[in-house]
């Protein structure tokens, strides 16, 4: 075997496997992703809220810093096929965008009455909420949706009343 052969052979082989990869690339997006068309894991609406305040689960009086507000989003969620889907901030790691800027979770999601962060079990629903602290001179807003740590196919179904 000379070495023109050999090297012919390593080029068909990485052919094969880079073909091999992209497959199994393809076949894990549709395991894991339940294809585009697919009923999704879970399904949520959410509506949202400006707030200059807000009386926590254990009675204290929540206040956003001078010059802000607080956006609340409130989300209802049906769980109808993952075993389970955390409700945790750092799952649903949504952003609120506001005067040019992205804001992320204010730690007083924690004391909010609607703060969960327990795992939403499959056949359940449930309501929560997760609380951004923006501007108060931001004419308008919006809301980032962003899921991490989870293979769950989660959309947003607005049939659902919140």
């Amino acid at each position: 075997m000379t070495l023109g052969d050999y090297s012919g052979m390593n080029r068909k082989s990485t052919i094969i496997l880079i073909g091999a990869g992209v497959l199994c690339v393809i076949l894990l997006a549709i395991a894991f992703g339940g294809g585009a068309n697919s009923d999704p894991d879970v399904r949520y609406n959410y509506e949202t809220e400006i707030s200059h305040g807000f009386k926590s689960l254990s009675g204290y009086e929540v206040k956003p810093d001078s010059g802000n507000v607080f956006v609340i989003v409130t989300i209802h969620a049906y769980n109808d096929k993952a075993s389970s889907i955390s409700l945790s901030p750092l799952t649903w790691a949504w952003k609120a965008q506001a005067v040019n800027k992205e804001y992320s979770v204010s730690f007083h999601t924690y004391s909010h009455p609607l703060y969960d962060d327990g795992d939403l079990l499959k056949g359940g629903h449930t309501r929560f909420a997760l609380v951004f602290e923006i501007p108060a001179n931001a004419a308008t807003y919006s809301i980032v949706e962003k899921f991490n740590w989870t293979f769950e196919n989660i959309k947003r179904d607005t049939s659902i009343i919140v």
